[in-house]
């Protein structure tokens, strides 16, 4: 639940932007995170959906080894939220949804500007999901994809964004 979208680029820590070269062609995209074999299979719903007669996946923005990460509209607060829709290997487990609720309870406590907010853990026509807070923005892996070498001031800011959520979740 740390996944949040630090404030890297605030006017301290701002850096200049690179000066646009001339278009060539485009180096392969790297990673920071080794993609596991079946999260690219991970059954899921569609863009376009709509779970609980209420939220509506507007597009995928994320994929991981626990399930995908939509951009979706709450219709019913007429505001933009995400939905992470657990895969179905975890949505037919009762220990692994039982665990997950858990999980969602005590994280739904958290309320701290570096700790994404969790909203719900629902359930439609067997469908786990958890409905998150919306994050905008660069994440800290295209941040470090992005800079070469990131500034000591900006190491710090995220140390220090880092440390202050673990310490508020674990204590």
């Amino acid at each position: 639940m740390v996944k949040k979208r630090l404030p890297i680029n605030n006017a301290e820590t701002r850096m200049p932007e690179a000066p646009s070269a001339a278009p060539s062609a485009a180096p392969p995209k790297r990673s920071l995170v080794q993609k596991r074999s079946f999260a690219e299979t991970i059954s899921v719903p569609t863009k376009g959906t709509v779970l609980c007669n209420r939220y509506e996946l507007l597009e995928e923005i994320g994929r991981g080894a626990m399930g995908v990460v939509f951009k979706a509209l709450d219709k019913s607060l007429d505001s933009n939220v995400a939905i992470k829709v657990l895969p179905p290997e975890l949505a037919s487990s009762k220990k692994a949804i039982a665990n997950l609720k858990q999980e969602a309870k005590l994280a739904m406590r958290l309320r701290h500007p570096s700790i994404m907010g969790l909203h719900n853990f629902e359930n439609s026509d067997g469908c786990q999901f958890l409905v998150m807070e919306l994050l905008q923005g660069e994440t800290l892996e295209e941040y470090l994809l992005r800079e070469e070498k990131a500034p000591l001031p900006v190491s710090l800011d995220l140390a220090r964004y880092l440390g202050e959520a673990l310490d508020y979740a674990h204590f």
